[in-house]
């Protein structure tokens, strides 16, 4: 299970943490019922506090994506939620917010250029999304799996960094195994997503 916290970024690490959760078992890398490892585990091995993890797995449970027992400890669920459409939505945010503060941009103008663009977006016919991975076969196949659960206006293209051109693109969605490289590569930014990003979040000490 593979996961990077970008520990520069605006947006809180629980919730960093979260939408990766989401993302690994919606795309089924974690099978229903895989256990997780445990609280205190996952804490060490990202150098988190404990509290954060332990309330990253609590609002994850109470989404139906995980089942915590006390004796047993923590497993995904047997029937979790299949929402595609949330892990890019939070995919997207996170980018987009992260590289705002890599920019020193300020995330207020930030989004009313996405409103603007979104304005602009929703009168074309159609909306492409670049799928980034790192191979074309696992581009390829996330993209596959993107498309059976979105609207008929949007078509995922699957990419690798190599023929990637973000302003050729509406929208942008990065397989999370490209996060480490994308972020330690100044000149890739994705364009503006639409979407709303809500500096709260409630529980974690992070």
């Amino acid at each position: 299970m593979n996961i990077y916290l970008d520990k520069s970024s605006i947006i809180p690490l629980g919730e960093q943490l979260q939408t990766q959760l989401r993302f690994i078992i919606d795309r089924g890398d974690l099978a229903p019922e895989a256990f997780l490892p445990t609280v205190k585990d996952l804490a060490s091995q990202l150098d988190l506090n404990y509290n954060t993890v332990a309330a990253a797995y609590r609002a994850l449970e109470r989404e139906g994506y995980l089942v915590q027992n006390r004796r047993a400890g923590t497993k995904v669920s047997p029937t979790p939620p299949v929402k595609p459409e949330q892990a890019l939505l939070s995919q997207l945010s996170q980018t987009f917010a992260s590289q705002l503060t890599k920019l020193g941009l300020d995330i207020n103008e930030g989004l009313k250029q996405v409103s603007a663009q979104v304005s602009h977006t929703q009168a074309l016919a159609q909306l492409t999304i670049a799928v980034l991975a790192k191979t074309p076969l696992e581009a390829t196949q996330l993209a596959d799996r993107l498309e059976l659960f979105l609207p008929s206006q949007f078509k995922c293209i699957p990419l690798t960094l190599e023929n990637y051109q973000s302003m050729d693109y509406h929208f942008t969605f990065i397989d999370p195994a490209l996060i480490q490289r994308l972020t330690a590569t100044a000149n890739i930014i994705p364009p503006m997503a639409a979407s709303h990003y809500s500096p709260e979040f409630p529980a974690g000490a992070d």
